[in-house]
């Protein structure tokens, strides 16, 4: 719930809140593996949404890529939630990248949202926010690399996620940005 509230008011505080919650919750020693990295997926989003609140905390930053990879490596292997906590993971290295961190954190970034878009289903929902990612990711390294072939695969990924997108779904305006 505290991730919905930060959206909304874009406090600080309400990132703070959902880290102590999220914090508590993995100190119960019963939980069960899926719940555990869901509650880590979790983190690492809060943990990135507060590097970038605090410009760019590389401490934030580490801990979500180190909670992500614990989230997926604790996930089974045919997981249906494996494409998304590749997401969360590829978000965290590339937000890593974006505040500091070394090229092979874009580049790995890269790998995992393909990984991610390789994994998920063709009906999966998630899957036209999973090609926006690897579009900005591909785009972000053409900036840095020159590659006439990441801005044909930018633009690529960017149609495809609008193909599978309604016209008036909330996720459009941001695809066509």
């Amino acid at each position: 719930l505290y991730s919905d509230k930060y959206q909304l008011t874009n406090k600080l505080e309400d990132l703070e809140l959902g880290i102590e919650n999220i914090e508590m919750a993995l100190a119960v020693p019963v939980i069960d593996m899926f719940s555990r990295s869901m509650l880590l997926r979790n983190m690492a989003t809060f943990l990135r949404l507060r590097a970038i609140e605090n410009n760019g905390n590389m401490e934030d930053l580490q801990r979500a890529v180190s909670v992500a990879e614990e989230s997926l490596r604790i996930l089974p292997t045919k997981h249906n939630e494996i494409p998304v906590t590749l997401d969360c993971l590829a978000d965290a290295l590339r937000s890593r990248y974006e505040n500091g961190g070394g090229f092979e954190d874009l580049q790995r970034a890269v790998t995992v949202e393909q990984e991610a878009e390789r994994l998920a289903p063709r009906d999966f929902e998630e899957r036209p926010v999973l090609m926006s990612h690897l579009s900005i990711m591909v785009n972000l390294r053409f900036s840095v690399l020159q590659e006439p072939e990441d801005v044909e695969r930018a633009l690529e990924k960017i149609e495809e996620a609008l193909a599978l997108t309604p016209s008036d779904h909330r996720w459009t305006a941001g695809f066509l940005d």
